[in-house]
C-alpha cells in the first residue's frame, strides 16, 4: 500500500484529512468494536454510505483472509467472498444477500486442486449461494486456465435433486440464485443478471483470439500465473 501511495496518490499520511484504515479482526461477526477510532471510522463510513451493516468474516484461504458484508438502509445486502474455500462462516453472516460475488477459481471436477489452493470451484461457489439464500450470484477470480470465459457447467449438483434431498430432511426449498459470470469492464444491473448467459456465444467469440497463444505458451498440467 505505502509503495503505491509513492506512485499514486492514495490520500495516505495527509494529516486529518487522511485515509482511515479499519483493521478487519476488529469488525468480525459478533465482536465488540473495543477501539474507538476503529468505532469513528465505522460509523462515519456507515453514516457516509447509508449503512446498517459492515462485517469483515473470516473465511478459509491459505493464508489469513476476510470476506465481507454490507446491508443497506434501503434494504439491499452485497456480500464479497474474497478468495476462500467455501465457507460456512460466511454462509451465516450473508444470510438472505441480494448480490453474492463469489470466486469461482477452479471448474467442477476439480475440488482436489481447489482445496490444495485456497480455492472455490463453480459448484461450490453455487452451492454457498444456494445455502446463503443469496438471490444473486456474481462468478469470478478465475483460473488462467481459461482463455476465454469458463465454461457454466456449474450445476455440479441439480436444483431438482438438491431440492429433493432438502425437502425429504424437512428443510425448506433452497432458493435458487441466479448466476451470472463477471468479465473486464462488464456493467449490469441484478435484473440483467439472466441475460448474461444468452450472451456468451458472442463474449466467446470475442475472446477467442486468445486461445492460440495461451495453447502456445502453457504447457499441458501447468499454468503461469495460477495461484
Amino acid at each position: 500500500m505505502w509503495e503505491q501511495q509513492e506512485l499514486f496518490d492514495l490520500g495516505l499520511g495527509r494529516g486529518s484529512d487522511a485515509v482511515r484504515f479499519i483493521d478487519n479482526h476488529l469488525v468480525e461477526p459478533n465482536r465488540s468494536i473495543s477501539r474507538d477510532d476503529t468505532r469513528q471510522a465505522v460509523d462515519d463510513l456507515k453514516a457516509l454510505l447509508g449503512l446498517t451493516e459492515l462485517v469483515a468474516v473470516p473465511v478459509l484461504h491459505r493464508c489469513r483472509a476476510w470476506g465481507l458484508v454490507l446491508a443497506h438502509a434501503s434494504g439491499w445486502k452485497t456480500v464479497f467472498s474474497g478468495d476462500t474455500m467455501p465457507s460456512e462462516e460466511l454462509v451465516v453472516a450473508g444470510r438472505g444477500a441480494s448480490l453474492l460475488v463469489h470466486e469461482a477459481t477452479m471448474e467442477d471436477g476439480l475440488e482436489d486442486m481447489a482445496r490444495a489452493k485456497g480455492h472455490s470451484t463453480f459448484g461450490q461457489a453455487i452451492d454457498v449461494a444456494r445455502r446463503m439464500g443469496a438471490r444473486h450470484l456474481l462468478l469470478t477470480h478465475f483460473s488462467a486456465r481459461y482463455p476465454k470465459l469458463p465454461p457454466l457447467s456449474v450445476r455440479a449438483r441439480s436444483p431438482s435433486s438438491l431440492t429433493a434431498e432438502k425437502l425429504a430432511g424437512g428443510a425448506e426449498e433452497p432458493v435458487e440464485p441466479v448466476v451470472a459470470v463477471a468479465f473486464d469492464l462488464a456493467t449490469m444491473r441484478l435484473d440483467q443478471f439472466w441475460q448474461v448467459e444468452r450472451f456468451r456465444p458472442a463474449m466467446d467469440a470475442l475472446l477467442g483470439w486468445e486461445d492460440d497463444a495461451k495453447e502456445d505458451t502453457t504447457e499441458a498440467g501447468s499454468v503461469a500465473g495460477e495461484k
